[in-house]
C-alpha cells in the first residue's frame, strides 16, 4: 500500500538504477535538517530545491550511501515558498546483490519497494519549521 501511495505522490516511477520524485510545496517552510533513507542497494541520494532553474539549491548530497549511517544532517536554514519543487533522486546498484552477505542464498528477483532490508526504498526526509 505504501508503494501505491508513493506512485500517487510521485507519478510513474520507471524501473532502473535512478529514481526521482518531485513534490511541489504548498506552504512556506524553512528546512532545518535533511536525511535520506534507502536500503542495501543504495549508492547515492540527493535532495534538491528547484533543480534546473536559476534558483536551484542542493540540500543533501550523499554521493556514497552508507546504510549504517542514516541520521539527519543539520543544514543551513533554507526557505521554501509555495510553488518550489523539492526533488529526491536515488541511485541503486543491483550488482551489490552479488557482494553483500544479506543477499547470500536469495534467488535473483526484481527489486521492489518494501520494508525489508533486501527490498528497496528511496525517501528524502526534511525537518522543517513553518512561519
Amino acid at each position: 500500500m505504501t508503494a501505491d501511495y508513493l506512485h500517487l505522490l510521485c507519478g510513474q516511477i520507471r524501473p532502473g538504477t535512478v529514481q526521482t520524485c518531485d513534490r511541489t510545496m504548498q506552504e512556506p517552510a524553512v528546512i532545518r535538517a535533511a536525511a535520506g533513507h534507502m536500503h542495501l542497494l543504495g549508492r547515492s541520494i540527493k535532495i534538491e530545491i528547484d533543480p534546473g532553474t536559476p534558483k536551484a539549491r542542493t540540500v543533501l548530497d550523499i554521493r556514497n550511501w552508507d546504510f549504517d549511517n542514516q541520521g539527519s544532517t543539520p543544514v543551513r536554514p533554507t526557505k521554501l515558498q509555495p510553488g518550489d519543487t523539492v526533488r529526491v533522486t536515488c541511485r541503486h546498484d543491483q550488482s551489490l546483490r552479488d557482494l553483500l552477505p544479506a543477499f547470500k542464498g536469495q534467488p535473483e528477483r526484481y527489486v521492489v519497494w518494501g520494508e525489508g532490508t533486501t527490498d528497496e526504498m528511496c525517501l528524502g526526509i526534511l525537518l522543517v519549521t513553518r512561519p
